[in-house]
């Protein structure tokens, strides 16, 4: 399995366990009713090239781990309104990255890159 697809389909709860599937390269999860923290073992999915999380209601922070993603070009965190706290160091090497979505997160309104 290269990608998956749970777009708009007001899936409740929290996301399962999936930092397993290394070679996963897309996974969308956007515009749903998840909840809790945005899980760390998603750093595992090394493979991973677009990860669109946009649209629910995780809480938290942003994991640290999601740095280990080495191959992220694609990254939507934006309109979940209980993420807070600061863009972690960790996502400042993600040398690939070309599309961070940030937008719509009430609680993070002095997001910024940690500095060492």
């Amino acid at each position: 399995m290269r990608g998956v697809s749970m777009f708009n389909n007001s899936l409740e709860g929290r996301v399962p366990d999936l930092g397993n599937l290394k070679n996963l390269i897309a996974l969308y999860l956007d515009t749903n009713k998840f909840s809790g923290q945005i899980p760390k073992s998603f750093g595992g999915m090394t493979g991973m090239i677009d990860l669109r999380l946009r649209k629910n209601d995780f809480s938290g922070t942003i994991p640290s781990e999601l740095g280990k993603l080495k191959q992220l070009e694609t990254l939507y965190l934006d309109t979940n309104p209980r993420i807070k706290g600061n863009i972690p160091s960790e996502l400042g090497g993600l040398m690939k990255l070309s599309e961070l979505h940030l937008y719509q997160m009430k609680e993070t309104k002095n997001l910024g890159m940690q500095s060492e």
